[in-house]
């Protein structure tokens, strides 16, 4: 018979065995370097469990830190430019699909909030928000949970919400000056169903000039001014 034995030290008390906790491995996406840096230092400070891996500026750079390395947060500001928020998540959990997503943004228009509920992220706060709340939301997304800032309107969704999710796509890629072709070949359509998406989203929106969509865009928060 095998018997297992605790391990006691010369006062025959046990010994406790402690446990590991994993390391939570935490992203930074962020167009203003000041803002990176910051996040950087604070995050560590609030939990020895937590780990920056990396911090980044463009979207590209992004899909390649989450393919690189094992990301379980990815803190990331809506305002990185040439991003289309929804169509970048799939494109990102279709390869990293455990990490999680915090959206920290300066914008608290009901549009903005409507896509990042869409897009199916687990957290928004806003950069005007206190930094512990910051730091309160990382701690119930990486434990399994949501957490939305109370300054963040989730019942409105604002003109934006008639739109589709293609519609949306489309409306980010004008927005930042993409041509019908150009369009077209992002999101892998032909150039006569692009002309219609633009059609379309001009007339739901009531906006029909390249340069008014691309200030409601801007103003809704789905691209960078």
């Amino acid at each position: 018979m095998t018997l297992e034995r605790t391990p006691m030290l010369s006062n025959s008390l046990p010994v406790r065995e402690t446990v590991a906790v994993p390391t939570v491995q935490i992203a930074i996406a962020d167009d203003q370097k000041a803002v990176r840096g910051l996040l950087r230092r604070t995050i560590p400070e609030a939990s020895q469990n937590y780990c920056v891996v990396g911090e980044v500026e463009t979207r590209d750079e992004i899909l390649a830190l989450c393919a690189s390395h094992r990301v379980d947060l990815l803190i990331i500001d809506l305002a990185i430019r040439n991003l289309a928020f929804n169509p970048f998540l799939k494109e990102l959990l279709s390869t990293s699909p455990e990490t999680k997503v915090l959206v920290f943004s300066r914008w608290s228009h009901p549009v903005m909030a409507k896509t990042c509920v869409t897009a199916g992220v687990q957290g928004v706060v806003l950069k005007n928000d206190p930094v512990e709340m910051l730091l309160h939301a990382i701690n119930i997304i990486v434990t399994g949970g949501m957490f939305f800032s109370p300054s963040v309107d989730l019942n409105r969704t604002g003109t934006h919400g008639q739109l589709t999710e293609r519609e949306q796509e489309a409306l980010c890629l004008i927005a930042q000056g993409y041509s019908t072709k150009e369009m077209a070949d992002v999101m892998a359509i032909r150039c006569k169903t692009a002309e219609k998406y633009r059609e379309r989203i001009m007339s739901k929106l009531g906006l029909h000039d390249a340069v008014r969509l691309t200030h409601f865009a801007i103003q809704a928060g789905l691209v960078a001014p």
